[in-house]
């Protein structure tokens, strides 16, 4: 099979993964890598495992003069890019996205996955002018119950998702994949809406299962929790569910 010229655009755990997945497996493959700041444990990653520091970058020092390439593959990446930008590849830009599109497209999915009681899972998808709309070419479906919150949910997906691109690698360089339009259903969020359904209102009616959902959809450490305000005294709400035996 003739190699494909990929430019990865890598960040977190999953971009780390990624990288070294086509550092050690597919190197012929790689035209370069493209990381948010110089001072990463991606950086550190593709040099432990042998690649060229000179084709490491930053947008900043990013070269204007790219041709022949094929694919830009963006691994966790966490910014929105131009047209301009994702139309340079010869076939097109691809984004990884932890969610089961066209569900919970746009920010915080897991959240939103909890909240909205629709199927999850991650999806590798081409990148189009809109926010996590662009054509589908694969899916894999993440089984949850009531033990899961919106953090093993997104840990869940952190592991799905790079198991699904090595899964299809080869079928991504030989173009073996349908294109699959993303139907007029689904959801979308922007960053703001999971704030606003922080505060809990003591007089509010709401069922047990909006309310259980909630306060598991929001468990995540070090972040900000459900909260409920009285006689001027914020109360903060956490739950903890278990399976009886």
């Amino acid at each position: 099979m003739k190699d494909c010229k990929i430019g990865l655009f890598a960040d977190g755990v999953v971009g780390m993964e990624v990288a070294k997945f086509i550092i050690t497996e597919h190197p012929e493959d790689l035209a370069f890598i493209c990381l948010t700041t110089f001072d990463s444990s991606v950086k550190e990653t593709c040099i432990k495992y042998g690649y060229c520091e000179h084709s490491i970058y930053t947008i900043d020092t990013f070269p204007n003069n790219l041709d022949n390439i094929d694919y830009f593959i963006l691994a966790w990446w966490p910014y929105i890019v131009k047209e301009s930008f994702f139309s340079i590849p010869k076939i097109g830009t691809l984004n990884f996205h932890p969610s089961y599109l066209p569900y919970n497209r746009g920010k915080h999915p897991s959240f939103w996955n909890i909240i909205e009681e629709v199927p999850y899972g991650v999806t590798i998808h081409f990148v189009d002018k809109g926010i996590d709309s662009g054509d589908i070419i694969f899916q894999k479906e993440i089984a949850k119950d009531w033990l899961d919150t919106g953090y093993s949910l997104y840990q869940k997906s952190l592991k799905m998702i790079v198991q699904l691109f090595i899964d299809n690698f080869e079928n991504i360089k030989s173009g073996n994949y349908e294109r699959r339009c993303q139907p007029n259903y689904g959801t979308f969020h922007y960053a703001k809406e999971m704030n606003e359904k922080l505060e809990l209102k003591l007089d509010e009616k709401v069922t047990a299962r909006e309310l259980l959902n909630l306060l598991r959809a929001k468990d995540f450490p070090n972040s900000p929790q459900c909260y409920f305000v009285e006689n001027d005294k914020k109360y903060t709400v956490k739950v903890n569910i278990t399976l009886q035996a």
